[in-house]
């Protein structure tokens, strides 16, 4: 941003493409230093380079807050250390990728369709 946190941003300053919106909030969010952190698609208008930087902060984060983070994107569900799987209001299962590939069908049937996309 030209003059950092004295930019104006929005209707009457720069204007911010989708990403670097995205992104902004997000800073805003770690800024606050919040107990809980919940990320709804975080990675959706975001470069690949940005989405590693993203997903390393946020596994940073996740070992003193509470991370809870829906993600639709094959390659961040795979970096997550403890994925939990719920399905109709009930937790089925809980793990990393691997375990969960080949100890969930629910879980394995869920990934085969975000991968094929």
């Amino acid at each position: 941003m030209p003059k950092g946190f004295d930019t104006v941003i929005g209707d009457g300053g720069t204007k911010l493409s989708g990403g670097q919106r995205q992104l902004l909030s997000i800073a805003r969010g770690l800024l606050r230093n919040t107990k809980i952190f919940l990320l709804d698609e975080i990675n959706s208008n975001i470069d690949g380079l940005t989405e590693r930087n993203i997903v390393q902060t946020v596994f940073r984060l996740s070992q003193n807050h509470t991370v809870i983070m829906a993600t639709h994107r094959a390659t961040t569900i795979m970096q997550i250390p403890r994925i939990i799987v719920i399905c109709d209001v009930k937790n089925v299962a809980e793990g990393t990728h691997e375990k969960l590939l080949n100890e969930c069908m629910t879980y394995k049937e869920l990934f085969e369709k975000i991968d094929s996309n």
